[in-house]
This record gives structure tokens, sequence and C-alpha cells, in this order.
């Protein structure tokens, strides 16, 4: 929390072209420790090599805010755009002839990644009394990547998205045990479509569509944890996770290929901490 308005804009140089540019803005919201946030950095890189500069923006914005007496909201939104050039590698004469070159067939192509992507997030945590709570999470995903590799144009969208519900509960057992159990599920899913074209005589998307392709993968898992710690010292954990995991591929060039997979499995874990100072701890 903040209790005033605050911005601050600051910018950044240093060798090889690097220019940063970084703004950032936040007030206070209501009279309970709310906060409404923004920040901006663009960033630019000339490289040291050739076919090695790169460039990225990332925005960053939010609200954390209480809802009621007993919960408080948080929401989230990024978003970045990052474009970088890969220069290759060389061999142990062409790095005496000339370390800064690009790898000839790296640079001809000019290799590179372009990635576009954002996620949206709202999490809630609810104090239901002074032992128990509950948190839930969702988040929206959205991916755009583009690629020029191995002499191909290449189209990558994804959507992935999920959700958690967790349960917490904290118990003094004795003046000296205390015990925190946690459970909860949790989801989450990708797909896509993924597109290779041939590469154009500037290195771009071509018109020939090499590849039409998609694939899926989805995650269910349900989690179940106890800690108990002695003396604020020694701490022992067991937990179980159950995981039930699909994929999918299916290829709208060669459908012979399409299939899929699922898998399930449950997990045990055991683990324990023994703290040998305020700042040491030994754990297996």
């Amino acid at each position: 929390s903040i209790d005033r308005p605050y911005s601050s804009v600051q910018f950044q140089s240093g060798s090889y072209g690097l220019q940063r540019y970084i703004a950032q803005t936040g007030t206070p919201l209501g009279d309970r420790g709310g906060v409404a946030y923004v920040s901006f950095a663009n960033t630019t890189f000339d490289g040291w090599r050739r076919n090695s500069d790169a460039r990225r923006v990332l925005l960053n914005a939010g609200i954390a805010a209480p809802v009621g007496d007993k919960t408080n909201l948080r929401v989230n939104l990024t978003g970045s755009n990052n474009l970088f050039h890969v220069p290759g590698p060389l061999n142990a004469t062409q790095v005496a002839a000339d370390p800064r070159q690009a790898n000839a067939t790296y640079d001809s192509r000019d290799e590179r990644r372009y990635n576009r992507l954002a996620r949206l997030g709202a999490s809630v945590e609810h104090t239901i009394d002074a032992r128990q709570s509950l948190s839930a999470l969702v988040y929206i995903n959205p991916k755009y990547l583009q690629r020029s590799e191995r002499g191909t144009f290449r189209d990558f969208t994804r959507y992935h998205g999920g959700a958690n519900v967790a349960y917490n509960r904290r118990d003094s057992v004795t003046p000296t045990v205390r015990n925190r159990l946690t459970a909860g599920i949790d989801q989450a899913y990708q797909d896509g479509a993924i597109l290779f074209y041939s590469l154009s005589s500037t290195a771009g998307r071509g018109t020939t569509l090499r590849d039409n392709k998609k694939e899926g993968a989805y995650n269910s898992g349900i989690f179940l944890e106890d800690e108990l710690t002695l003396h604020d010292r020694l701490a022992v954990t067991l937990g179980l996770r159950g995981d039930a995991i699909a994929y999918s591929y299916q290829n709208f060039i060669l459908p012979v290929t399409n299939a899929s997979r699922t898998f399930a499995q449950v997990t045990p874990k055991l683990g324990a901490s023994y703290r040998l100072s305020p700042t040491h701890t030994v754990y297996a």
C-alpha cells in the first residue's frame, strides 16, 4: 500500500546502443490501503554482433484493494512486445577473423523471434476467521509468436488460461507446535494454431504454406499438503497431488499424424527442514 500518489521517469543508456526509458505512476484507492499502479518500460539495443539487435516494450498495470472487511482483490494486466535477432554460431576461424560477425546463413535469413503476449489475471483472498482462509485466481494469457527460423517463417498462436482455488488453515496444536493445512484444485489449458510458411526473398512470410497444425494441452490437478512445525525450528511436510493431463495434436495437411495422449498420476511428497539460526536452514 502507499499513502500518496507517485510518478517517476527514468532514462538509462549503455554501450552498443543500449537505451531504456522507464515511466511509472500509482495512487492510493480509498482509505483501506488499496492501490492502482501502471509502469511502462521501453528498451532498445543495437547488439555487439551483427544481427543481434533487440527491442522490448513492457507494460504492467493493476489494482489491489480490499472488498469488505475480510476480502482482498487484485487485478493485474501485463503485456510485452519483444523482437530480437539471432546472430547464430561461428567456428573458431570465423571468431579469430571477426568475432562480431554473424553466421552468414542466419544473417541472410534475418533470423529473429518476435513475441507479442499479454496476461490478464485476478485473484481474491478471503479470511474466514483467524485460522481459515480461501483464495482463488483466474488468468488468461494470449500469445502471438513469429519466427524466421531454419529457412521457414513460423506463426504460433497460443491461448492459455487457468484457474486455482485453495483452502488454508493454521492451528496451534500446543504452544510449541503449529500446523498448516492447504488443499485445492487447479486447471490450465493451452491450445492454438502453428503455421509454417516458406521464407520470402526479404526474409518475411512467403506464399507457400508448408505446415498447418495445432497442439493443445490440458492439466487438471488436486492437491493436499500438511506442515507441522515444532518449536519454530523443525518443519515436516506431507503432501499428495493428483494430476490428469491430456495432449492433443492435429495436422491439417497430414491428418494421418493426428493423435492424443492422456496421463494420470498421484504423486506423494515428504519434506523436512530445520532452522539452524535465523539465517540458516537445512532441508530435505
